[in-house]
């Protein structure tokens, strides 16, 4: 829900974990100006939808930049230690070094 929430508050980035939504179902036009992303996703996830990933056309046509990581592994929530059947310390273990800290 990264998504709406930067469709409703300021925010200088939006991080998206396996996925990344179509505006379309928020209600909204499209992405908000100058906000940049990064996209994480695994590259053998069998929800992995290459359209998802194209957002970053959008992105970078609103005015940011976007940075998508394919990384190897074949979960789509390899991020969700609450979740053992597809949390995947070696997919997401680098995912957060690349997350930029916040802005204060």
């Amino acid at each position: 829900m990264a998504e709406y929430v930067a469709t409703h508050r300021r925010v200088h980035i939006v991080l998206m974990l396996s996925c990344a939504l179509d505006l379309a179902i928020l209600d909204v036009d499209g992405r908000p100006a100058g906000v940049s992303a990064q996209i994480h996703n695994t590259l053998d996830d069998p929800s992995r939808n290459q359209t998802e990933i194209d957002v970053g056309d959008d992105v970078r046509a609103a005015g940011a930049t976007v940075e998508i990581f394919d990384d190897p592994g074949i979960w789509h929530l390899f991020t969700d230690q609450s979740f053992p059947v597809e949390y995947d310390e070696t997919a997401a273990g680098p995912l957060w070094y690349r997350v930029p800290p916040p802005a204060l």
